[in-house]
């Protein structure tokens, strides 16, 4: 009798097991591979897509779960699930990492640590208007490591498009600065002499930037320097903005920037004000860069105190994962 009651419990705790399908990734897998924990895929989609086949062949009534076992993942593209890649009721798809194991899915590129080079050429170096800058500053050649497409720098701020970021850079997985000026706080605007166009009140007829008189002579390095950009409140307290600078006019002191503010251009106020940036002659404090994008050179310097262990920038433009109408998915 007791064994029959064994029996019983055994068969009624075989009836709740929910048996799962189980493919792996690893960043030692081949595109010829099964999928296999022995013969792993190299990649996300090779697991989505071997998901699809396996799915096609048979009625699914157990669970999905892709392994993806220990390493970085660089996207060059979205990952992309749509209504093929959904799982059932009570038979999700899960893509999982493996326990006990760290998985990163980036949507960047890492660059070797020993890619780092001193910066030896005098004419750049004579460029840095911090001397103490030209013994920090380091170089990293990024067309040589095949990364030739930096982003795009653009207009953004309150009430326009939101917009791609350029390029930007990690290291030890913290976001380093775009070199600018002031290092910390703001710079005031000056008497306005034209407050350029004002969107917000539908002058749209002859499109041009502000000109404000600069505070600051240090706007006078600038001149030469190509696609510097200032950002902050011009107007409104409430109302951010990124603007390129169109021209420095030294001997009458005027900033005139190259494209409209929402609200027009507007000086007096402790909080009409901005900070310059995307400057390669202000790269002189810890964890600052710029990138020359005509030579393809990432110039920067590293955070103080800390050893450079890792090094990343951002290159996915896109989501890094796309989900439409898919359903009973997870990621763990």
């Amino acid at each position: 009798m007791i064994k029959i009651f064994e029996i019983a419990v055994f068969l009624l705790l075989i009836g709740n097991v929910v048996f799962a399908k189980e493919f792996y990734v690893s960043t030692n897998g081949s595109k010829s591979n099964s999928g296999s924990k022995d013969e792993p895929f190299a990649t996300l989609e090779q697991a989505r897509n071997g998901i699809r086949s396996y799915k096609s062949s048979i009625n699914i009534s157990e669970e999905i779960i892709v392994w993806i076992r220990e390493g970085v993942y660089p996207l060059e593209a979205t990952f992309t699930l749509d209504e093929n890649d959904s799982g059932q009721p009570g038979f999700p798809i899960k893509y999982q990492a493996y326990p006990n194991e760290k998985v990163s899915i980036v949507g960047g590129k890492y660059i070797p640590v020993s890619s780092i080079q001193s910066v030896k050429d005098e004419q750049v170096l004579g460029q840095l208007l911090e001397p103490n800058a030209r013994t920090e500053i380091r170089m990293i050649n990024m067309k040589e490591l095949g990364i030739t497409d930096y982003g795009k720098q653009q207009q953004f701020g309150f009430g326009l498009p939101v917009v791609n970021s350029p390029m930007e850079l990690f290291i030890n997985n913290k976001k380093m600065v775009l070199a600018r000026y002031p290092n910390q706080g703001f710079l005031k605007i000056g008497n306005v002499i034209d407050r350029g166009s004002v969107p917000r009140q539908n002058d749209y007829i002859n499109i041009r930037g502000g000109t404000f008189e600069y505070t600051d002579d240090r706007h006078e390095k600038w001149i030469g320097q190509n696609n510097v950009w200032i950002k902050g409140t011009l107007n409104r307290g409430y109302a951010d903005d990124r603007i390129q600078i169109k021209e420095i006019n030294k001997d009458k002191k005027l900033l005139a920037l190259a494209t409209p503010h929402m609200y027009g251009i507007a000086g007096g106020k402790d909080f009409q004000q901005y900070y310059a940036e995307n400057l390669f002659s202000e790269i002189d404090a810890p964890g600052e860069f710029y990138i020359d994008e005509d030579d393809g050179i990432l110039y920067f310097i590293p955070p103080a105190k800390e050893e450079v262990t890792q090094i990343a920038v951002s290159t996915l433009e896109k989501p890094i994962l796309s989900l439409l109408n898919t359903s009973f998915v997870e990621f763990r």
